[in-house]
C-alpha cells in the first residue's frame, strides 16, 4: 500500500479552466521490502488525465514521478482528485487526494480607452 503521497501542480495551480492544459508529479514511497514498479493513474472524477509512465522504487526509497501533462475537464465543476496504483498487475490503492474547481473560461468583457481626441 502507498502510505505517502503529495501532489505538486507544476501547469498551473487549481482552480483550472475547462480544457486548460495541466502538469502534475508526485512524489510516492515505497514502504514494502522489496522493489516494485508502479503505474499510476491521476483522474478527476470520472475523467482520466493521464498515466505516469512506469516508476520502480527501491524498498523505502521516496522519489519523484515524471511530469504528466494533461487536460482539466471540459465540464466546470469540483472534481475529487483520483490517484490509482498498479504494482506487478495488482491494483494497490485508489486514493481521494482532495477536491479541484474547473471553471468555465471568462468572456472578456468588451473595453475601450481613448486616449486622445485631435480636432483637425
Amino acid at each position: 500500500m502507498v502510505h505517502r503521497y503529495g501532489i505538486g501542480y507544476i501547469g498551473g495551480q487549481p482552480p483550472f479552466v475547462t480544457g486548460q492544459a495541466i502538469q502534475v508529479k508526485l512524489t510516492v514511497k515505497n514502504p514494502s521490502t522489496a522493489a516494485l514498479t508502479y503505474i499510476i493513474k491521476l483522474s478527476l472524477g470520472p475523467n482520466l488525465v493521464g498515466t505516469f509512465p512506469s516508476l520502480t522504487v527501491q524498498p523505502g526509497a521516496q522519489v519523484d514521478t515524471e511530469i504528466l501533462s494533461g487536460t482539466a475537464p471540459a465540464t466546470a465543476g469540483t472534481y475529487p482528485v483520483y490517484i490509482d496504483v498498479n504494482a506487478g498487475g495488482e491494483d494497490l490503492a485508489r486514493l481521494q487526494a482532495g477536491t479541484v474547481v474547473v471553471n468555465a473560461p471568462v468572456a472578456p468583457t468588451p473595453d475601450i480607452t481613448i486616449v486622445s481626441l485631435t480636432w483637425l
